[in-house]
């Protein structure tokens, strides 16, 4: 999807690059997360990702197991950006 906008400028009066940056939580029922709990995930995700640059994508896959307290080790991925086309 970053790879889509970014290959398109827009013009408002003149051309824009455009650049994406996603942040995203997998969760996957039934799970010990409250819709929030996700929400937050996804949050420091987008956090992870801005902070590495534009046009990034981080996926934070962790999640709490349903009846435990505590959710299992961070297992997040990224994905590095790719070049946009001249």
């Amino acid at each position: 999807m970053a790879e889509a906008v970014s290959s398109k400028p827009i013009e408002v009066g003149e051309k824009r690059d455009v650049s994406v940056t996603i942040g995203a939580a997998v969760w996957i029922p039934p799970s010990g997360e409250s819709g929030g709990d996700v929400m937050e995930r996804a949050a420091a995700a987008l956090a992870r990702a801005k902070k590495r640059g534009k046009s990034d994508l981080e996926i934070d896959e962790q999640q709490k197991e349903p009846g435990k307290d505590t959710p299992p080790p961070p297992r997040a991925r990224s994905t590095p950006p790719k070049p946009a086309a001249q």
